[in-house]
């Protein structure tokens, strides 16, 4: 850690291609993370990996991580609640993953997105309270191609998942459902649509558009 202070202090202020991160715990080392991230999107960045350990109290990454024009991968594993701006707008990003993320309760979603490079989207393992964080960040994605999309459970304000994107073609779609309540609905819209892979129990909730391109198919 002390050697990765001193590299990022340096005077020498070049640009950094990749900063990736892995087994921190955001209890100890939090000050410290905060430091690098900052540290390393002043050196345009171009591709941000953290994953963290469980953490006791919920994280504040600098705001500057969801609104840098260097940005073309970001990905987050935190295996906690994280507090998001309420504004991500990342220019020039293709890849975003999320995973083990909870954006429920009493942590505010983002509410705005401007994401217009976006082709791929891994959401991993999130728990949400409202889907409306997830419509708005497909819907404002105009070049999304490929979505990944797993709820480690149906969100507890909502009976409705809603997808629509015109642009997308691979579609992975993985929603746990313990409760076996069928009383839900997932609607994607689609048309463009070429790999689809469901994973649910929505039995005779699940709604789609004519796919007209459609090639493989995996629902169970």
């Amino acid at each position: 850690m002390k050697f990765v202070d001193r590299l990022l202090n340096s005077p020498d202020q070049v640009n950094l291609d990749c900063f990736r991160v892995t087994g921190l715990s955001w209890k100890n080392d939090a000050s410290r993370l905060y430091r690098w991230i900052c540290n390393v999107l002043n050196r345009c960045a171009k591709e941000i990996v953290i994953h963290c350990h469980k953490l006791l109290t919920s994280p504040a990454l600098p705001a500057h991580l969801f609104t840098c024009d260097s940005l073309v991968t970001l990905e987050l594993d935190i295996f906690d609640d994280l507090i998001f701006p309420r504004d991500v707008c990342l220019p020039n990003l293709t890849t975003l993953n999320l995973c083990n993320l909870n954006i429920c309760g009493d942590i505010e979603a983002p509410t705005n997105f401007c994401l217009p490079n976006l082709k791929t989207l891994n959401i991993r393992k999130i728990v949400l309270s409202d889907v409306s964080v997830l419509v708005e960040l497909t819907s404002t994605s105009p070049v999304l191609e490929e979505l990944d999309l797993e709820l480690a459970e149906w969100p507890e304000n909502s009976s409705e998942l809603s997808i629509h994107c015109s642009t997308l073609k691979e579609l992975i779609l993985d929603i746990c459902d313990n409760d076996r309540d069928f009383n839900r609905v997932v609607v994607i819209n689609a048309p463009n649509l070429v790999r689809f892979k469901y994973v649910g129990l929505i039995d005779e909730g699940l709604r789609l558009c004519i796919m007209n391109s459609l090639l493989h198919v995996t629902i169970r």
